[in-house]
């Protein structure tokens, strides 16, 4: 499974393309599910298709600093230092 060409489909045919997919890698779910809404983070204006990638030193750097709450939300951060 790739996340290529989906940028270039709608809503409707991202869904059943990922249906496909999942189907071919789960068979036994034929016909129990089907999709139900599509997020397409490329075309939110608020994430502008941003991923949680990290540079390098960037979680030995900040790794303790996303694993501390904020008040009653927390995050969930795996750092692991080799």
């Amino acid at each position: 499974m790739s996340a290529r060409g989906y940028e270039q489909l709608n809503d409707v045919d991202a869904g059943e393309r990922a249906l496909r997919e999942f189907i071919a890698v789960r068979p036994a779910v034929a016909g129990a599910i089907r999709p139900l809404a599509v997020a397409n983070w490329d075309r939110d204006p608020w994430t502008r298709g941003h991923l949680p990638f990290r540079a390098p030193g960037q979680i030995a750097r900040f790794g303790d600093v996303l694993r501390q709450s904020h008040g009653r939300v927390h995050f969930a951060a795996i750092t692991r230092r080799c």
